[in-house]
């Protein structure tokens, strides 16, 4: 069973007001933005309002995505951009990268299938 860490009513408090300015300026619906996070909209919804207790790992991956479109500082997204620079650095082909990824996300569709 996953470890759920727990969180703070400080940082339950910054992840919402998070994901309700990003719905807000982003002028998407929670169930936009579940759709393009690849969770429940009822899941979205309940962030926004500041109903979770632990940080878990789809609302990870909401936070993530967020920081993401953003630009804004988070260490697994940062982490991200840090190997990309290296990839890049060393002769690597963001094409190849993409492509990589890609099979990734196949893999991935085809694993949540069953």
């Amino acid at each position: 069973m996953a470890h759920h860490e727990p969180l703070s009513v400080v940082e339950r408090q910054r992840i919402t007001e998070t994901v309700t300015e990003f719905l807000r300026t982003q002028g998407l619906s929670p169930t936009s933005l579940a759709k393009r996070v690849g969770v429940a909209q009822p899941f979205v919804w309940n962030v926004a309002n500041g109903n979770f207790q632990k940080m878990t790992p789809r609302l990870r991956r909401l936070v993530q995505y967020i920081h993401m479109k953003t630009g804004t500082a988070d260490p697994g997204v940062d982490g991200v951009r840090d190997a990309i620079d290296r990839f890049v650095a060393s002769g690597g082909d963001l094409l190849m990268l993409r492509s990589s990824i890609d099979m990734l996300t196949a893999a991935l569709a085809t694993e949540h299938k069953f």
